[in-house]
Order: structure tokens, then C-alpha cells, then sequence
């Protein structure tokens, strides 16, 4: 595990290279690792050439290609000068194309309305005669610098068919090329969230909030017994605040379009109001008007299809506010942007993406592999955080190998967590008490803000599912485990972490004792999970808020008397454990605490593998509900009946009974 340092001479040598290379020649540049054919379209170019639906595409540079807005109406006049980077862009210059990147595009407009933000994403911000450009980019939260050239894909009309932007700037497509060769082709671009997106282009931490007014279950079924109560949501007036507080800051939006069985609202219903379902949008703005009127302005980046509801263009609304109608400015519906009540909104808005911009703050990050056991302790690691000053706020992200590369789009995410604690003794790395924690989900990023005193910290990560399912990554080729004798090796999937603080923190990493894993897991369970007392000497905690699952920990207070712990998940469906089996007997010693077998909910799907989580159930697929059944038996016993069964071989680590602290 080390710091990464971005060295921004090595793409600045290469572009200048580049530039000598083809004043030698007198030629143009031509990208040696992404040459135009039908690779650099699709994930499998051998099926696609067979397939008549999708248009022939021509690589053209700038000079062979007509402007967009000739798309729309072929006598139209060609927009005056030659082409160029960029022009002073507005949000309605980008357009979408055939290809399913709104979540990129979406994110593009914002970086339009902050012009310093899209010039570090834009190193060549001129028009190259060469036709090599120098762009930046965050790939799986680490900068990295790519050059492409001008080769762009048309239709036979000479048209760019993916996304282009007006008056014939170039920034648009350049980006969208220099962002599928990060990750192997066009296709790989297709469906995503806005923050990711964002992510991708300004390296700042970003998140998602829900804002559906709607009450959902997702705790499946627990002790088995169906959980039919709705999850804890926020109540709106707290998120528009939050939505005012984020515009007042300036960090840049984005707002989900989702037809899922949350909404509870037909498909029809999305596309007779005007909007896509599936479809990622920019929010542009977000006002609070006299008479509580909460109004929110979006673009769609199709640049076309608009709200038809209340506050939309020529809506009945604008006539009853003549005033809000002259301070807002509602015409601009050709351009894709429109204005929506807070309340509409809610219903048809499944989540809203927020990049927190600041400037000012430190930002340091790091790489390194998630272990494949608790044996694996060249790769266990923790961080150890200095904070010298009081109210220190920090934003940690943690970010796995995204699934967009050619190499690794039918493989299935990790669900991963990071969480921090105080620490308890500096010499011995020891954990204290949970600060907080990112919840455990299968994102490609996430992470959590706090606010921290002066002191010393622990930063502890979790990813399991790798340790016995094989996920293989194409970064680390080489890191096999020989932890496992005999079967498939396991794979260590690489992971950066990214820290921005407001005030400069020192951060090292460490080598923990091999039990660090089950340790700051026991805490993150008796801190956060919920609570049942047995009786007067047994104890049980289960964590499933903001977790993609459940984690079981189970307390003996005895004196001096073991317990027999039989935990049965036998009758549940799509479950796996890490100790092989879904029926585990295990004996828990006086005083202690012990973290039972660990089971993960397994949906098969065309792109997705068995999935498996230690002492969790793990929920794939959070827009619905999972069912979990299970059930616990114990005995009181007067000597050590037994061990464990299934054997916790290199689990000990993770399993073994812990005293409890008192």
C-alpha cells in the first residue's frame, strides 16, 4: 500500500511527443492502442458486425464532419467559423447522442457552469491541426492523464452519432473518447449515475441521497419473521434544506429519473409527464420563493423532452405567478431545461448526486489490495489518521475497480465499507470507539464525512465476497493468494482511497495484527447493529441499516459456562456462507463475544457471480426487497462441548470468541 503521487509532467511530455512525433512525419496523430474499428465501439465486436439495426460508423476528423445542428434540419444555416475546443459553452450546447451516457453528460453540463473545473478535466483547450488532445480523468478515484486523437465516429450523413456538442465545439466527443479508452470502448459507457460522472471528472467525494416520497422495505426478512415496516427515510423538508444548503455551497447536482418498484408508478405515467424513466438529469438550479414555493430547474441532456406538469413551459402555474415568471425564466424547453415543484419531484426523482466542490482543502490518497483472508497480512492494512486541530471536517471515499472495463464488465462488484474509530492504544493499532461508517453496499465508491477533534484515528475497510469467489481484476494480474491449496486462487482486487480534509491531516498506513478485521467489525456491530437480550446472560446484535445484508454477533456473559450456538439459515434461498454451510455450531466461552458464520444473498444474473460476504447477508440488488430467514438455538454447558462446525480453519482471525470489553 503506498501515497499516490500524480506526476503531471508524464502526460504533458507524452502530448508534447506526440506533437514532435507528427512535425517529423508531417502527418497527423494516430492513437496506437485505440485505432478505429469496431472494437473500440462494443464489448463484442464479433456479434455486433452482425447485427443490422446499429448504424455504420465512419471515423472522420473535424474537418470531414458536419455540424449537429444540421441533424434536425438539413437546410439549416452551418453555424459560422471553423471548429474548435471550446467557446465559451453553455449547458444547452452538449446533446446526447445514440449512446446511453446521460450520467456523463449530465455531469458535463455542470462542469460547463464552472469553467475552471472543465479546464483541469480539458488540458488542450485549442483547436491541434495534429489532432492530439490531453485530457484528465479520475479512473477508480485515481488521476490519470490520456491522450486521443480526433478520429470521431459518424453516421453516413457525416454526423457524430454518439454525444457532440453546438456551434461546433469539440470538447464534448474528445472527452467522451478520452473517457472510453479508460475503459476499452464506447459500449463501456453505457448506464450510470450522475455521481460517478462527476467523480470521474473533478475527483471530489460524491454521493447519493434518496429523495422518493415513499415508504420501501428493504430489511427483507429477519429472525423469520417478513419485515413489512418501511426503512427510515427523510422527511422532505430535511432534504430540501440539505438541497439549499448544497446550491448555497456550490456543489454541483444531479438528479435520477427511476421507473423502480419504490416509485410504485407506471412507465406510462413517467413518459406522459415528459420524463425518461432510467434517465440521469442536471440539476441547475434550486430556489425557495415567498408562499413556499420550492422549485427546482433541471436539463435533460437529450437537450429535448421536458416536464409537462405544473411550473413547466406554458404551464397554468406561471399565469397564476406573473412575478416568478418574469425572475425565472421558464422558456427554455428547446434547450431541455425546464422547472419542477419540490413535490413532483419527489415522486418521480428517485435520488439526487451530490459532488461537494471545495477549494482549499488537502487532499491525499492511496492504493493498495483488499486481502484475501485474515491470513493475508502483507495485504491487511489500516490507516492511522493525525489530526492536529479541533473540528477537523473529513471526507474519506474508498474506490474499488470499476466493472466499465472490457476486462471486467461481467464480473459483479464488491460490496465494500469503510469506517473509522478512534483509536484506542497507538502503540498495539488497537480500535476504540465507531466515529462512523459508509454503510456496506456494492458501489463503485462510497464513503462518509465527519467531523473530527484533535487526536488519532483508525480508518478500517471491508471487502469479502473475493475470498473465496474468485473475482478476478485486471490490475492485479499477478497478486494470487497462497493462502488456498488446491482449487481456484483467490485475487486481490485493488481499491484507492481518497481523504479531503479542511484543515491538513498526516495519514499512515499500517500492518494490524491479523484479528483487526474482526475487531473493528465487533465494534461497527455493537455500535450500530440492533440489540436482543436472550435472557440474563445472552445477547444478540444484528446490523442491517445501511447495510447490504445483515451481521450477527452473539454474547455470552456467563461467568464461568460455555454456549452452544447453533445458527440455522438453512431455509433461506440465494445464500451463501464462507465457512460452507448455511447451518453452523459453534461453542462461545465465558465472558465473550463471537461473530457467527457469515452468509451473503446471491442473485444470478447474465453478468453477475455468486456473491458471498463474511457474517453477512448480503442484498445485491437494493431497489427491492430480499427475504431472510434464520433461526438461533443455544444451551448452557459447563465445559467446552465443542469447537466450531464448520471449522473456522484460517477464519480464526475473523471468528474466534472476543472478550467483552467491560
Amino acid at each position: 500500500m503506498k501515497q499516490i503521487v500524480f506526476n503531471e509532467l508524464e502526460g504533458e511530455d507524452k502530448f508534447r511527443q506526440a506533437l514532435e512525433s507528427c512535425a517529423r512525419t508531417g502527418g497527423v496523430y494516430h492513437d496506437p492502442k485505440f485505432k478505429p474499428s469496431l472494437y473500440l465501439l462494443y464489448f463484442e465486436p464479433k456479434v455486433k458486425r452482425l447485427d443490422q439495426s446499429l448504424p455504420r460508423i465512419f471515423w472522420l476528423r473535424p474537418g470531414g464532419m458536419r455540424p449537429i445542428e444540421m441533424a434536425y434540419d438539413e437546410k439549416a444555416p452551418v453555424p459560422h467559423g471553423p471548429w474548435v475546443v471550446m467557446r465559451e459553452p453553455v449547458a444547452g450546447d452538449i446533446t446526447q447522442g445514440i449512446l446511453g451516457n446521460c450520467w456523463l453528460l449530465s455531469a458535463l453540463v455542470l462542469l460547463v457552469e464552472k469553467p475552471a473545473l472543465l479546464e483541469k478535466v480539458l488540458i488542450t483547450r485549442e483547436f491541434i491541426p495534429q489532432g492530439v488532445y490531453h485530457v484528465r480523468l479520475y479512473k477508480d478515484g485515481r488521476l490519470t492523464s490520456v491522450l486521443v486523437d480526433d478520429q470521431l465516429p459518424c453516421n453516413n450523413k457525416r454526423l457524430l452519432v454518439y454525444s457532440s456538442a453546438k456551434r461546433k465545439q469539440l470538447f464534448v466527443p474528445i472527452i467522451e473518447k478520452a473517457m472510453s479508452r479508460l475503459f476499452g470502448c464506447y459500449e463501456s459507457l453505457v448506464a450510470g449515475q450522475t455521481c460517478e460522472g462527476l467523480s470521474a471528472l473533478t475527483g471530489f467525494p460524491c454521493r447519493s441521497i434518496r429523495t422518493l416520497a415513499v415508504q420501501r422495505s428493504e430489511l427483507g426478512n429477519v429472525g423469520g419473521q417478513p419485515a413489512e415496516g418501511p426503512t427510515t427515510l427523510l422527511e422532505p423538508d430535511f432534504i430540501w434544506a440539505m438541497l439549499l444548503s448544497f446550491q448555497s455551497a456550490g456543489f454541483l447536482m444531479g438528479a435520477g429519473c427511476s421507473c423502480t418498484a419504490d416509485t410504485r408508478i407506471p412507465e406510462e405515467e413517467f413518459f406522459q409527464r415528459g420524463l425518461i424513466p432510467q434517465h440521469a438529469y442536471t440539476v441547475l438550479n434550486v430556489v425557495n420563493l415567498p408562499g413556499n414555493v420550492r422549485l427546482l430547474q433541471l436539463r435533460n441532456p437529450w437537450g429535448s423532452q421536458v416536464w409537462t406538469g405544473d411550473w413547466a413551459d406554458g404551464s397554468r402555474t406561471w399565469h397564476q405567478a406573473a412575478a416568478l415568471r418574469d425572475q425565472l425564466h421558464p422558456w427554455r424547453a428547446s434547450e431541455g431545461i425546464f422547472w419542477i415543484g419540490f413535490a413532483d419531484f419527489q415522486r418521480y426523482f428517485e435520488k439526487v448526486d451530490v459532488c461537494k466542490i471545495r477549494t482549499g482543502w488537502q487532499e491525499l490518497r492511496f492504493e493498495g489490495f483488499f486481502p484475501c483472508s485474515c491470513a493475508d497480512l502483507r495485504y491487511l492494512s489500516v490507516f492511522e489518521v493525525q489530526v492536529e486541530e479541533p473540528s477537523t471536517e473529513l471526507e474519506i471515499t474508498l474506490h474499488q475497480e470499476s466493472r466499465r472495463a472490457v476486462s471486467l464488465h461481467k464480473t459483479p462488484l464488491l460490496p465494500i465499507c469503510v469506517s473509522i474509530y478512534q483509536l484506542k492504544d497507538v502503540q498495539m493499532k488497537t480500535c476504540g470507539d465507531l466515529v462512523d461508517f459508509s454503510g456496506y453496499k456494492m458501489r463503485e465508491f462510497l464513503g462518509c464525512d465527519v467531523m473530527l477533534d484533535k487526536g488519532v484515528y483508525l480508518i478500517a475497510m471491508y471487502a469479502f465476497n473475493h475470498w473465496s469467489t474468485s473475482v478476478a481484476t485486471s490490475s492485479s494480474p499477478s497478486s494470487k493468494s497462497s493462502s488456498q491449496k488446491g482449487g481456484a486462487a483467490n485475487i486481490r482486487p485493488r481499491f484507492v482511497m481518497s481523504c479531503h480534509s479542511s484543515r491538513p491531516v498526516t495519514i499512515n498506513c499500517h500492518c494490524p495484527a491479523a484479528t483487526i478485521p474482526g475487531d473493528t467489525l465487533l465494534e461497527l456491530v455493537t455500535a450500530r447493529g440492533q440489540r436482543t437480550q436472550h435472557d440474563d446472560y445472552v445477547s444478540s446484535y444484528y446490523l442491517t441499516d445501511n447495510w447490504s445484508g445483515m451481521v450477527v454477533v452473539v454474547e455470552n456473559h456467563h461467568f464461568s459456562s460455555y454456549l452452544e450456538v447453533i445458527f440455522d439459515a438453512s431455509e433461506s434461498t440465494n445464500l451463501h456462507s464462507t465457512r460452507g454451510s448455511l447451518l453452523t455450531q459453534d461453542t462461545i466461552p465465558p465472558m465473550s463475544r463471537y461473530s457467527f458464520s457469515c452468509y451473503c444473498l446471491e442473485v444470478i444474473t447474465t453478468f453477475y457471480l455468486l456473491s458471498q460476504l463474511v457474517n453477512v447477508f448480503s442484498h445485491m440488488d437494493p431497489s427491492t426487497a430480499y427475504y431472510l430467514t434464520h433461526d438461533m438455538s443455544y444451551r448452557v454447558s459447563g465445559q467446552a462441548a465443542g469447537n466450531h462446525n464448520p471449522d473456522l480453519g484460517t477464519l480464526v482471525p475473523l471468528h474466534s470468541p472476543r472478550s467483552i470489553k467491560k
